[in-house]
């Protein structure tokens, strides 16, 4: 069902997730995977039947979180704010919470013009401490929806040995790309070592 899904066949990887949970109809694990696909569905009936399965695992100690992040993102999809925040806000303040997690609630409350934005923000940038991976994903949405020179603002901020070093050098250059600080951007860039990237480096 995975290989099905990865090529984009999401219809053969409902059928096979039905056929699995025919086997093992009590496996949560399952169920979330069929569920998540079927309320993406364009057929009504099909779609209604994933949000049920959906809040059935809510509780779901296995999956749980999980069906709580389809639910919001399929509120979110639909543009049901007043449903889908209160979900977000359930997945951030859980202990699995990841910064997918913190992305989708700060983009449902940018899309609101929420007054818990800014703040929120500021919590999450604090959150990643010198977690380069969650640094580039938070920056990387700052880039693309709150711009290049908030984003910037925020990487100056941050100890040169995580700003200058993959992957999270590449938003610096991308932030210098956005703000067409050219002159900023060769120097940037002209400085540093990417690597197998540097590709990439000299592209900019």
């Amino acid at each position: 069902a995975a290989l099905a899904l990865s090529s984009g066949r999401s219809l053969e990887a409902v059928q096979l997730y039905k056929d699995a949970l025919k086997q093992a109809p009590q496996d949560p694990a399952l169920q979330v995977n069929l569920a998540s696909l079927l309320v993406q569905s364009s057929d009504s009936n099909d779609a209604a039947s994933g949000l049920r399965m959906l809040e059935s695992l809510k509780n779901d100690s296995a999956v749980g979180h999980e069906a709580i992040r389809h639910l919001a993102f399929d509120a979110f999809r639909k543009t049901n704010f007043s449903r889908a925040i209160p979900l977000a806000e359930q997945l951030v303040k859980a202990p699995q919470a990841t910064v997918q997690d913190r992305l989708m609630h700060l983009g449902l409350l940018a899309a609101t013009s929420n007054t818990e934005f800014r703040g929120t923000l500021r919590g999450y940038q604090q959150k990643t401490g010198t977690n380069v991976q969650e640094i580039f994903e938070l920056s990387r949405w700052m880039l693309a929806f709150r711009g290049a020179n908030e984003t910037m603002e925020w990487l100056k901020t941050l100890p040169a040995k995580v700003s200058t070093n993959l992957p999270v050098t590449i938003v610096v250059a991308d932030s210098f790309l956005g703000q067409r600080n050219w002159t900023g951007l060769q120097q940037y860039v002209g400085s540093q070592v990417w690597g197998d990237l540097d590709c990439l480096r000299y592209s900019f």
